[in-house]
């Protein structure tokens, strides 16, 4: 069980260059960038990232406490089954890869994680570092860095590393996906959400959302999206380690009530958790 993240990219003026290692992408990141003063607006841009805490939080509580019998999924409210899942993350250390603004780090955190966030753009850690700032009780339980997955010291490893909404932004998506395997300690867990690369998942996925300002023109492009399918080989496939895929499981955005619930299929949203 292990992980995955964020990006590294060098571009030319009209081509896009992948380095020897990062997996970062500069226009991805210059993309961001300019969003980063609106991610903790939760009417803005970054809307449905703050709503979809209310699944994303119950996951990683899930991948903690190793809760992972897909049988017993039949709630819309939680991956497991049960509106509150029970396990905490006290004691552990996570790794939040693409963190942006924070938006998952700082809850991770009052979690009782030891919380890296990560994210190659600068401009999302000054405001990851600045929203954090007025939190005191954060202190000690959350640092920012700028950088990639790639980057981290080899003997670095974490409980839990996550890749929410990020791998649909890297520029080697296998590359990265093997990476991020290497960061995560024996035992421990990997979660990823994502979109899957279907039609539905473009239509809805990116005309619908930017026509309707769900999503900012331009932050999805369909070619870089994934099935679970082939994220899953990708994850069983690291050169790192065996890893086996325990979860599956759509998410569907309801754009009037503003709020996720999980779903027996796939066609747009998904988590998936190794």
């Amino acid at each position: 069980l292990r992980v995955l993240q964020d990006a590294g990219r060098l571009i030319q003026p009209q081509t896009r260059n992948v380095s020897s290692r990062s997996t970062v992408d500069s226009e991805e990141v210059a993309k961001f960038s300019s969003l980063s003063e609106q991610w903790w607006d939760s009417r803005g841009e970054f809307a449905p990232l703050h709503h979809l805490n209310a699944l994303r939080i119950p996951l990683v509580q899930m991948a903690a406490g190793r809760v992972t019998e897909t049988s017993s999924m039949s709630s819309s409210e939680s991956p497991t089954g049960t509106a509150e899942p029970r396990a905490q993350l006290r004691g552990l250390k996570v790794l939040d890869i693409g963190c942006g603004g924070g938006l998952l780090s700082e809850p991770m955190a009052r979690l009782g994680a030891s919380v890296l966030g990560l994210d190659a753009s600068q401009r999302s850690i000054d405001v990851a570092q600045h929203h954090s700032s007025l939190d005191s009780s954060l202190a000690g339980q959350l640092e920012y860095r700028c950088g990639a997955a790639e980057d981290l010291p080899n003997s670095s490893t974490f409980d839990v590393v996550i890749a929410s909404e990020v791998i649909e932004h890297v520029s080697d998506q296998r590359s990265f996906v093997d990476t991020c395997c290497h960061l995560v300690r024996d035992g421990g867990s990997l979660v990823f959400t994502t979109l899957n690369k279907t039609c539905l998942a473009y239509y809805l996925g990116i005309v619908a959302a930017e026509s309707l300002g769900i999503a900012p023109s331009g932050t999805h492009e369909w070619d870089k999206f994934i099935s679970p399918d082939a994220l899953s080989m990708h994850v069983m496939n690291s050169s790192d380690s065996v890893m086996r895929v325990e979860l599956s499981r759509g998410m569907t955005y309801n754009p009037v009530s503003q709020r996720w619930t999980w779903s027996d299929s796939m066609p747009i949203n998904y988590a998936l958790v190794a």
